[in-house]
């Protein structure tokens, strides 16, 4: 009888063990973005979107909306976006703030485990949702870039003063284009990282990116190509280095270098191209049209009912990318008839 009864009891620790930690999996990625969102409303950031796993809510003219990503690949398992209130706000408290709640859960759920420690049960539920939130944190707080920068090597990268800049710039530009604008409605010398900015840091390079699609807007291919040629990051995050390399063939197709873009479609690239992101579904559309000969009049149609799916709904971004497209092919057609 007691053999029967020990046995039963560890089943069922085994089980409230197994819920608590399925629970803290759960929460752990709402409730850490939350923290994300806490910690800039603190700093007065203004909140622009939240994503856990596919789930995008986003306010779109004071209005809240809920979407479905197509994709999430290379993506983290979620995303807080916020907007500072001016080019100067801090970066603390938004980039922490998810690594504190986790912290405060696993305390929080550590106690409890303690404070029920006479029930077998919800000991053990408490104890698995302990250890998830602990893994959760340790997981966000140890420095790594994979599958992307996780929080603890943002505030690394985010102790040097250009780089602040070129994040806070970044939030700012990507709640411009929120707003129903694109880079005709902005300036070069907004996106111009410092000149002392260190091209190995990630959020210089993102400004970077901004900066090379600016001049590809505006038609300025030969200052594109000069950023891009001036970049030799090292040690980049594979989310921003696959980019880099993205434009990489994107130019060399607009340079109608068709050998040169076959030789640079790598993995890294493919990586980039699986992106629910609209330049880099457009770069992989002009490759398959202008190099693999596919229906351009059924690529760009799914393209436009891509943007038109978009969570900020008429997204001019979104457009201005396939208006890019829409000349490279037809240049490329230009070319071919002459």
């Amino acid at each position: 009888m007691l053999s029967s009864y020990n046995e039963s009891m560890d089943i069922l620790r085994i089980f409230t063990y197994l819920l608590g930690a399925i629970c803290g999996y759960l929460l752990s990625a709402p409730l850490h973005e939350c923290g994300h969102l806490l910690g800039g409303l603190l700093t007065g950031y203004r909140f622009v979107s939240l994503r856990v796993f596919r789930v995008v809510l986003s306010r779109d003219a004071g209005e809240f909306k809920l979407s479905l990503l197509k994709s999430r690949k290379g993506a983290a398992a979620g995303a807080c976006d916020m907007s500072p209130k001016d080019d100067q706000a801090g970066v603390f408290l938004v980039n922490a703030g998810g690594l504190l709640v986790n912290m405060g859960l696993a305390i929080m759920a550590l106690w409890l485990q303690y404070v029920y420690r006479s029930s077998p049960a919800l000991s053990s539920f408490f104890l698995g949702f302990f250890l998830n939130n602990m893994i959760d944190f340790l997981f966000n707080l140890i420095p790594h870039t994979y599958p992307s920068a996780n929080d603890g090597r943002n505030l690394l990268e985010l102790r040097n003063k250009d780089a602040r800049k070129a994040y806070i710039t970044c939030l700012l530009l990507s709640d411009t284009f929120g707003k129903f604008k694109c880079y005709q409605d902005v300036t070069e010398a907004e996106l111009m990282p410092a000149a002392t900015a260190n091209k190995n840091n990630y959020f210089v390079v993102a400004l970077y990116i901004m900066l090379i699609e600016y001049y590809l807007a505006h038609q300025q291919i030969e200052k594109a190509q000069q950023v891009l040629d001036d970049l030799h990051p090292v040690g980049l995050p594979h989310f921003y280095q696959s980019q880099l390399e993205a434009y990489r063939l994107y130019l060399a197709l607009i340079h109608h270098d068709l050998e040169l873009s076959k030789q640079l479609r790598t993995k890294e690239v493919e990586s980039a191209f699986s992106l629910d992101d609209t330049a880099m579904l457009c770069i992989k559309a002009a490759y398959e049209i202008l190099v693999e000969g596919a229906d351009g009049d059924e690529l760009l149609g799914q393209l436009q009912a891509h943007v038109n799916r978009h969570p900020f709904g008429e997204n001019r971004l979104g457009n201005e990318y396939l208006n890019q497209l829409r000349r490279l092919v037809e240049n490329h057609q230009n070319k071919e008839t002459v």
